[in-house]
């Protein structure tokens, strides 16, 4: 069976090594971009790319809330979280491959 042009995008999204870190990471709670960068050690600007690209591909989602950093207070911050049901037919898209 052929796997439509969005199960490709799907898996392709999250294969790549640096937003499978993220994934993991939003799998443990919501982060803010400056979170995500400490933890998967890369630069504010390639997580907002990684990020862009799960969010495109509806893996994640965003909000903003305020900011948990105390000298950033009444500061208002993106926070991403991981769309559960996506990442399942992320998964399930990736056994398809492997039958």
């Amino acid at each position: 069976m052929k796997n439509t042009v969005d199960e490709t995008r799907l898996i392709r999204a999250v294969t790549q090594a640096e937003r499978n870190k993220i994934i993991h990471h939003l799998q443990e709670g919501s982060k803010n971009i400056s979170e995500l960068a400490k933890l998967v050690k890369v630069d504010r600007t390639t997580v907002s790319y990684h990020l862009g690209v799960l969010e495109y591909t509806k893996v994640v989602k965003s909000n903003y809330k305020m900011l948990r950093v105390p000298h950033s207070m009444g500061k208002i911050g993106r926070y991403y979280t991981i769309n559960s049901a996506r990442l399942k037919a992320a998964k399930k898209a990736m056994q398809k491959l492997e039958l």
